[in-house]
């Protein structure tokens, strides 16, 4: 069975041991699952989740697998779940001789001194959580807004030596703001990740309160004045601090993919595995016309064979795309986007912030792929000295 999977023989699972949530965000694409799916993981199931995945990588060629905890709020498992599964699938992938990177996504509200020492055993000292600035949609389920016990929770976490990045989404409280958003993230010495929310679903009639009213435009104005203000910054390290303009710039720069969405076969390089065992292309798969299989039920030559005909039926470029002359850059954009219908967007907004780009490194004179082969870290500091020419 033909199976392209990446270059780097990696795999990357976005394992969630439960969709249950202590907030209630309005906007959540996991909206529809978080109260009526109360079931957890036991340490014994996740143990079996583990030992099919080390299957499924060995049949697969897999070298190296990132295990990304997620949910859910994947804290509400317990500090003790975490230990003793994650020690289970280390030995597991070490006698298969595959490596193994630990990364969490938390919405930060229950962490902990037991969690840091966690964050420093397995997570090297780095936790993803989500925040947005000036938004009011992180939210309890009585709605309050969770953000100031967030913020606090998260530079506490950070005096204890355990380093945080923000995954923000852009809401109509935040457009036009982005030079007071930058400033604030800076002081709080947080990058941060800044995109679209991700509604593939019906979302709650509350989101259209503080997302919906986006448009495309306004979207692509905000990140193109993060790219903007990143090139006005004085070291590599601030220049960095928003990942999206980074990933934006050193993609163009390097003439290489940077995003699961933009590889073009991201199903042969992702895996989604839920707390009652269903499988799916990925994270944002949440929907039961996408499950590949359940890991209690199914085995890995069946899981494949429905990944590769989930890929063959809609990823890729299209004509349209073909002809677009950053094809190379996208690859015909996320494949969840365009099952929904929301392909045609997606490629106007990409072309719009590549088009933008285009024209700043042409000013400092950078042409597109011009830093092809430097690693993706050295760009912030080589635009920097273009910058000083």
């Amino acid at each position: 069975m033909t199976y392209d999977i990446p270059e780097n023989g990696h795999l990357t699972l976005i394992f969630k041991p439960t969709y249950t949530c202590n907030l209630a965000c309005p906007y959540c694409y996991n909206e529809g699952w978080r109260d009526s799916v109360n079931d957890r993981m036991s340490i014994e199931e996740a143990k079996q989740a583990f030992t099919w995945v080390c299957d499924f990588c060995r049949m697969r060629g897999t070298r190296g697998i990132k295990v990304i905890w997620h949910g859910g709020e994947p804290l509400l498992m317990g500090a003790s779940f975490f230990r003793e599964v994650i020690d289970f699938y280390q030995d597991l992938f070490s006698n298969a001789n595959i490596g193994v990177k630990n990364v969490i996504q938390t919405n930060a509200t229950l962490l902990n001194e037991e969690y840091i020492k966690v964050f420093h055993d397995y997570f090297n000292s780095s936790i993803g959580f989500s925040f947005d600035y000036q938004s009011g949609c992180r939210r309890f389920p009585d709605g309050r807004d969770a953000s100031d016990i967030i913020l606090e929770k998260v530079l506490w976490t950070k005096s204890q030596g355990v380093d945080a990045g923000a995954i923000m989404v852009c809401n109509k409280r935040n457009v036009g703001k982005m030079d007071e958003l930058f400033s604030f993230m800076a002081e709080k010495d947080i990058p941060f990740k800044f995109s679209r929310p991700f509604l593939p679903y019906k979302p709650s009639d509350q989101a259209s309160e503080c997302i919906l009213a986006v448009t495309d435009a306004e979207y692509v104005e905000c990140v193109c004045q993060l790219i903007e203000i990143a090139l006005r910054q004085k070291t590599p390290r601030l220049a960095r601090l928003c990942t999206t303009a980074q990933d934006y710039i050193a993609a163009f720069l390097l003439n290489r993919i940077s995003a699961c969405a933009q590889m073009g076969t991201c199903s042969m390089s992702h895996l989604s595995i839920g707390p009652c065992g269903d499988i799916y292309p990925c994270g944002r798969f949440t929907d039961n016309t996408f499950r590949v299989g359940n890991y209690m039920t199914d085995g890995g030559e069946k899981v494949m064979k429905n990944l590769v005909e989930l890929s063959r039926k809609y990823e890729g470029a299209d004509v349209n795309c073909q002809k677009c002359k950053f094809i190379r850059l996208c690859k015909g954009g996320c494949t969840l986007l365009r099952v929904i219908g929301c392909h045609e967007a997606e490629c106007w907004v990409n072309q719009s912030i590549w088009e933008y780009i285009s024209s700043k490194m042409s000013e400092l004179g950078l042409a597109r792929g011009s830093l092809a082969g430097c690693i993706k870290e050295d760009v912030a500091e080589m635009v920097h000295r273009a910058m000083a020419r």
